[in-house]
């Protein structure tokens, strides 16, 4: 609710991509657990942050086509407070670091079954690969498709890894 609307208006000072992370990613994941379980292991936490990650990753890819509305109105998000070219290369970092943090999650023995997510991998790779390479919003479209993609694809292997490991 805070993302756009008064006091807080996190979108508007550079603070919404880390409160979609948060909200999307740690809170949504383990609150669902807690529903369920009434407790929440430290691996459903972990396996949380890379789902934070690329939903956040979401966020930012979809505020390429709105940079210049949005400094035009003062919501100082990322892509607005970075140039384009840093703002892409921070997506393919996020993107990067969530498939890592799944692999370290599986290799460590932290969440057996979290390899699963790596199912949403090469449609992070495709997104991060186009927005390296452009800037136009037509060809960018693609890309947000594939990163929202790659969020739920990871999220529903994630899930099932853990259940079946």
């Amino acid at each position: 609710y805070f993302y756009n609307a008064p006091p807080f208006r996190l979108s508007y000072h550079g603070m919404g991509e880390l409160a979609v992370a948060v909200v999307y990613g740690p809170l949504i994941c383990c609150g669902t657990y807690m529903v369920q379980r009434q407790t929440v292991p430290l691996e459903i936490v972990l396996l949380s942050i890379p789902l934070g990650l690329l939903i956040s990753a979401f966020l930012v890819i979809n505020e390429f086509p709105d940079r210049k509305a949005d400094h035009s109105v003062g919501k100082m998000n990322l892509v607005v407070r970075l140039d384009e070219t840093k703002a892409a290369r921070l997506f393919a970092t996020m993107i990067t670091v969530a498939y890592l943090f799944l692999v370290g999650l599986e290799l460590t023995g932290v969440a057996a079954g979290a390899w699963w997510g790596l199912i949403g991998l090469p449609f992070g790779i495709m997104a991060s690969g186009r927005l390296l390479q452009t800037r136009e919003t037509a060809l960018i479209i693609p890309a947000q498709k594939w990163t929202l993609l790659a969020f739920v694809l990871s999220a529903v292997g994630s899930g099932l890894g853990l259940l079946f490991f």
